[in-house]
């Protein structure tokens, strides 16, 4: 867990995460403190690599079909096709950069807990302000975007509900190898996660390692 960077989120999901950290150490999973390679840099390249993603899907369609898109997609893929072959080629240095950092994370631990997003249980009203609010959208994506970069494999996992009674959610990510630790890490008993209140135990946080077939013995999940 690197606290350092939780400090931009909101108190639902900070509250969130610390709650989280309490049920893990409870059930013999001991979490330390790493430090992250800056997640919130890595956002402006993600939104970048998925434009010109995107744009090589809707090839076929657009711009030849553009007026059949909705303003914030022809946004998207306009500033995609613009994006010059040597601008493309420093995202791709700069994922490089943060891939390899990250690996280094995951020599001292297995897993790398974070929100699963970055605003918790964020209204349909604020969804709508995301392709035209760049701080807002950046907010919500600086936990998940820099993995999305990387492609390392993450597991998101329900933890609790805000005051509102809205679903929370935290992710467990791991190192980029054919391991299937991180999957066990995402074990679940049987009976469905707790629909009100925070975490209280393994079981509403998704997690079972101790208990659930398949899961990750205390020993194994040695560090988050």
């Amino acid at each position: 867990m690197d606290w350092s960077q939780l400090s931009g989120f909101d108190d639902d999901t900070t509250s969130m995460m610390a709650q989280v950290v309490t049920t893990l150490e409870g059930i013999g999973w001991p979490v330390v403190e790493v430090t992250l390679p800056a997640l919130d840099r890595m956002v402006d390249v993600f939104a970048k690599m998925r434009g010109v993603e995107t744009a090589i899907a809707h090839a076929e369609t657009y711009p030849a079909r553009a007026d059949a898109y909705g303003p914030v997609l022809r946004g998207l893929l306009d500033n995609a096709r613009n994006l010059s072959a040597v601008e493309y080629q420093g995202l791709i240095i700069r994922r490089r950069e943060f891939t390899e950092a990250l690996q280094r994370v995951f020599t001292d631990v297995d897993l790398v807990l974070l929100p699963s997003a970055g605003l918790a249980s964020p209204t349909v009203a604020g969804m709508r302000m995301l392709g035209v609010d760049p701080v807002l959208s950046a907010t919500l994506a600086r936990p998940t975007a820099p993995l999305n970069v990387t492609g390392n494999p993450a597991i998101c996992l329900p933890a609790g509900v805000t005051s509102r009674g809205t679903p929370l959610g935290c992710s467990s990510s791991a190192v980029i190898s054919p391991s299937s630790s991180w999957s066990n890490a995402g074990t679940r008993s049987s009976r469905p996660p707790r629909s009100t209140g925070a975490v209280r135990n393994c079981e509403s946080a998704g997690i079972d390692p101790l208990q659930s077939e398949g899961g990750l013995s205390a020993t194994e999940a040695s560090a988050v």
